[in-house]
């Protein structure tokens, strides 16, 4: 867990619209207990029958790939308006509603949701989907990647490169020192290559530092890399990758690892967010936005107050992180909706 997270003691993600309908019977019948008679010639009153609605199509288990690098399944109820979530050391149970704090909100679309709990002092972002790619042909593509480092030991830290899945089931990444290249451009030496194997649903790299578990979500139209798994020594790693494609301009409602929960705007030239403490003060921050030599997707965000982030998103999720080396907010990640 980073070290630098700041003590929170709700859940919040954005706001849920919940919708419950329920259907009334309507037959009518007089109130003197033999039933209303018709003037073709009588019957008896019928009781109405009573036809429960529908449960809520959202409710079920959806992964949830957390920003403390462990998954956890999330189950939600949302005709209970209960939530529970399980993993690691943690077993919790709990409602979600209004804008009250103590209260998990969580928000959902396209069979993704995306919020923050609680796990101890801290608040947890997370993404949980529940469609996922099941074969390395469904997973092809080049991507952008934000990952975040946690351990128990050292400050977090976070990274940010290209790579692609190829049609051969090899996992390729840039990962060199000094500059963030696209992958179709990365010095041969900076290249990470692993063979895939694939088991349902889960998607297996080994490369020469050790195995990468991961899934590649549906959601909405786009495919997004999700990883949150063990990585080196006591260290575990939190990754979200979206396609290499021009990044779409947006307002996105944010949850972060420092608790904070609000607006986040980002345009191809500035960046602006409100955010609000467990306390309920609220933080702007304001900044610049650059994509000069980075790869298609990829935006740099120079802020004074949290120094420089890195941005990418697919159609609905969006990820905000704190760059390599951030000494103002480091480790920072940033999970949002549009």
């Amino acid at each position: 867990m980073k070290s630098n997270m700041k003590t929170a003691n709700w859940l919040l993600a954005g706001t849920a619209a919940l919708f419950l309908l329920v259907g009334c019977g309507g037959g009518g019948g007089s109130g003197d207990g033999a039933g209303a008679s018709n003037t073709g010639g009588g019957s008896a009153g019928v009781t109405p029958v009573v036809v429960a609605p529908p449960a809520d199509a959202r409710n079920g288990e959806y992964t949830a790939f957390a920003a403390d690098g462990y998954p956890y399944a999330l189950n939600l109820n949302f005709d209970a308006m209960t939530y529970s979530v399980v993993g690691g050391s943690v077993n919790a149970t709990g409602t979600f509603a209004g804008a009250a704090q103590n209260t998990a909100k969580f928000t959902i679309a396209n069979d993704t949701v995306i919020g923050g709990f609680t796990i101890g002092a801290y608040v947890v972002p997370f993404v949980a989907p529940r469609k996922f790619v099941t074969t390395v042909a469904e997973a092809v593509g080049t991507y952008n990647f934000v990952t975040s480092l946690v351990d128990t030991g050292v400050p977090s830290d976070n990274g940010i490169f290209s790579g692609e899945i190829t049609a051969s089931g090899q996992l390729r990444t840039c990962n060199d020192p000094t500059m963030i290249y696209a992958i179709a451009a990365c010095p041969a030496p900076s290249i990470v290559t692993g063979t895939i194997t694939v088991s349902g649903p889960d998607f297996a790299a080994a490369t020469p530092s050790g195995t990468v578990r991961f899934r590649v979500a549906i959601v909405g139209s786009d495919k997004v890399f999700l990883r949150a798994s063990a990585s080196f020594g006591t260290s575990r790693r939190f990754t979200v990758g979206t396609p290499a494609v021009a990044y779409a301009p947006g307002t996105f409602s944010m949850v972060n690892s420092l608790g904070q929960a609000g607006t986040a705007s980002v345009s191809l030239t500035a960046y602006s967010s409100a955010l609000v403490t467990p306390a309920g003060t609220t933080v702007n921050s304001t900044g610049t936005v650059t994509s000069a030599a980075l790869p298609t997707g990829l935006l740099l965000v120079s802020t004074t107050d949290i120094g420089s982030l890195f941005t990418i998103r697919a159609g609905d999720i969006g990820a905000v992180v704190a760059a390599q080396g951030n000494t103002q907010e480091p480790g920072l990640v940033q999970i949002g909706r549009p």
